[in-house]
């Protein structure tokens, strides 16, 4: 387990907030019993904040693998799973993908590259492109045109998806309430579409009761949301909030997660260690300290 504090850069949030800051963080590393750590991480980060005089603060949680397992679980062609996966960590979110999905072009050239491999598809377009004397029309790049020529074939050879399908989706991330509501609609949504979750739910149960008998300030009200993850894309499971009310609820007092895959990702699979940390904003805890419901 590694501590710090110093100072962080992050684009601010709203009007007033500083991009560069100080914060106090922990992260924990190689722990086999990831719901104790994940159980652990909550406690020791909310205690904090409540041992600093704050009252009043809401926690806030989610698990990137719900989503993540549901959408696996779904028959869907390989460009909807991708679009699907990056509208989740978006502002606009999984509603705003399906309101607006991707307008599927019939490009006659975009169509005839769909077949061929990366180098024939690049060959090809190189061909049409010499007949205008360069590598760049209208100010974009051979690989700039290529990648939407592409893009404009997936969309077309993939269709819309199926009606259940976006069903299916509008369900699951308008799942959020209590632990005990969340686990219930979970485990209604599966089995009404028959695919099976049971490993990611039973992990979820484990850490609500571990949580509840944990005495953690703040869990009493705690909500989980099925849409609640992160902007950062290497956060793959777990993730938490400590909010508060005259904040809002994007500037978090404390906030947390738990990212297993990063260490491979970094080091291109030569090291693989369970890992998940949390924050502190000492600036906003001292905003709210001693504040009142």
């Amino acid at each position: 387990t590694y501590q710090y504090h110093g100072k962080a850069y992050r684009r601010p949030y709203a009007e007033g907030d500083p991009s560069e800051f100080y914060q106090m963080g922990f992260e924990c590393f190689g722990y086999q019993d990831t719901v104790e750590r994940d159980v652990l991480v909550l406690k020791n980060l909310s205690e904090k904040i409540a041992k600093a005089g704050v009252v009043g603060a809401k926690i806030r949680l989610g698990d990137i693998s719900v989503f993540e397992s549901v959408v696996s679980a779904l028959d869907v062609p390989p460009y909807w799973r991708e679009k699907i996966t990056q509208a989740f960590r978006r502002k606009s979110g999984v509603e705003g993908l399906l309101d607006k999905p991707p307008e599927a072009k019939r490009s006659a050239l975009a169509l005839a590259l769909a077949g061929l491999s990366i180098d024939q598809a690049d060959a090809a377009l190189g061909e049409v492109l010499a007949m205008s004397g360069g590598d760049v029309i209208g100010g974009r790049t051979r690989s700039d045109i290529l990648e939407r020529l592409q893009s404009q074939a997936s969309v077309a050879e993939a269709g819309p998806l199926a009606p259940k399908t976006e069903d299916i989706l509008r369900d699951l991330v308008s799942i959020s309430g209590a632990p005990d509501d969340v686990l219930s609609a979970l485990s209604e949504l599966a089995g009404k579409n028959e695919f099976n979750i049971t490993n990611v739910l039973g992990r979820l149960e484990r850490f609500f009761a571990a949580a509840q008998g944990a005495n953690i300030p703040y869990f009493d009200d705690a909500e989980f949301s099925v849409s609640f993850g992160r902007r950062f894309d290497y956060y793959d499971g777990f993730v938490f909030d400590v909010v508060h009310p005259d904040l809002g609820g994007y500037r978090a007092l404390g906030s947390g997660g738990r990212y297993d895959g990063l260490i491979s990702r970094l080091s291109h699979g030569k090291k693989t260690a369970s890992a998940v940390g949390g924050v502190i904003r000492p600036d906003r805890v001292d905003s709210v300290s001693g504040a009142r419901q």
